[in-house]
């Protein structure tokens, strides 16, 4: 009796999946992969495109604008932040690059300039932590 209900049990479940799954699997493969891509219109293409890019340059300046915070920050406690201006400095060099790599929506470029800040980001880092060490006596 027991075993009964349970494969009943089983039965009415895998019906029940069985219901659930076909239609998902019924539906046509054409909105997958590529088919994504024709679907979407230029004009949002576009849209989304302009704010990918003006976030992206929105983020770009915040960031120049908080290392220039904090080296006018060390420099008032006395610290030495001559490197630390000079990496600002060539990161803010990139700017125009990286604006026109977005005008031109040139993945491409955008991946190497990106890959280049992302180095000169990590030195200043490194470069704020030695003078904040060196300002405070600390060495290691």
């Amino acid at each position: 009796m027991i075993v009964s209900k349970v494969c009943a049990g089983i039965l009415i479940g895998l019906c029940l999946l069985t219901i659930i799954v076909t239609p998902v699997a019924a539906t046509p493969q054409e909105n997958t992969g590529k088919g994504k891509e024709q679907m979407i219109s230029e004009g949002l293409k576009s849209d989304l495109w302009n704010i990918h890019k003006n976030y992206r340059m929105q983020f770009f300046q915040l960031r120049v604008e908080r290392a220039n915070a904090i080296n006018q920050t060390l420099a008032e406690h006395g610290c030495d932040v001559g490197s630390l201006e000079t990496a600002v400095q060539q990161i803010e060099d990139h700017e125009d690059s990286l604006r026109q790599a977005l005008k031109d929506k040139d993945r491409r470029e955008l991946r190497e300039i990106n890959q280049e800040l992302v180095q000169l980001w990590r030195e200043f880092r490194k470069g704020v932590r030695e003078s904040v060490r060196t300002c405070r006596g600390v060495t290691e």
